[in-house]
Formats: C-alpha cells, structure tokens, sequence
C-alpha cells in the first residue's frame, strides 16, 4: 500500500478541501436533509489546478461543486409485508472522488465541475448542535 504525501494534478484536474457538514443545517428555519451531519459539503477551497484547468481559477479560491456529476444509483432491498416478497430500491447518491493525500480527504475533480468561484462570502450560521 501506498501512502501519498504530495501530489500534481494534470491536464484540467483540480483538487480541493473535503470539507464536511457539522451538525444539523437548517433552512428557512427547517432541516436541510440534503445537508446531512458528515456530508461533503458542495462549497470547498482549491488546493492545486492542473496545468489546463480554466485560466482564472487559483489556489486557495473558494468553489461551489456541482455534485449531479457523481451521483450513482444506490440499490437496497425492501421488504414489502403485504405480498411477502423483496423488492429493489434505488435512490441516487453522491459518491464523491475522495483521494487521502497526508492523511488529509481531498476531492479530485476537473474544471467542468466547478459552477462557480466565490469572491466573497459570509458565514451565516443556522446549526443546530
């Protein structure tokens, strides 16, 4: 096994901060359940840019992350009790591209699934612990 500790991405690659939902999110005063305790969060930090990636993107810009790109079928069986018999399941899930470098999770995307780069933000909390 190996254990990265530095890496270059290439071509139009980009890697950023894993970061994750803490707590309960609230919305217009309501839980979020699309922002889930632990869940990446779609709004991260870049890391590094590969030598292609979109020339006005920098190290260290805030991005919001379009996640419809890593959504995947999910398949569980449920037991209905009125006819007895298992039926399969399917919700859409995001599975992130999560790489461990340093022992630190870092997302690995390319420059297309960027939706944005924030210039300036604000942190309006509305966790509940």
């Amino acid at each position: 096994m190996k254990k990265l500790k530095k890496i270059r991405p290439l071509l139009n690659h980009v890697i950023t901060t894993a970061d994750r939902y803490e707590g309960i999110q609230l919305k217009d005063g309501l839980v979020d359940a699309s922002k889930e305790d632990g869940e990446i969060m779609e709004f991260q930090r870049v890391v590094a840019i590969g030598p292609n990636a979109y020339q006005g993107l920098n190290v260290g810009d805030y991005v919001i992350i379009n996640p419809q790109r890593y959504m995947v079928p999910e398949h569980s069986l449920r037991h209905n009790s009125v006819m007895e018999k298992s039926k399969d399941e399917v919700n859409m899930v995001v599975a992130w591209p999560v790489i461990n470098v340093n022992d630190e999770e870092l997302l690995f995307i390319t420059d297309s699934d960027i939706e944005v780069i924030v210039d300036e933000w604000e942190e309006v909390p509305e966790i509940i612990s």
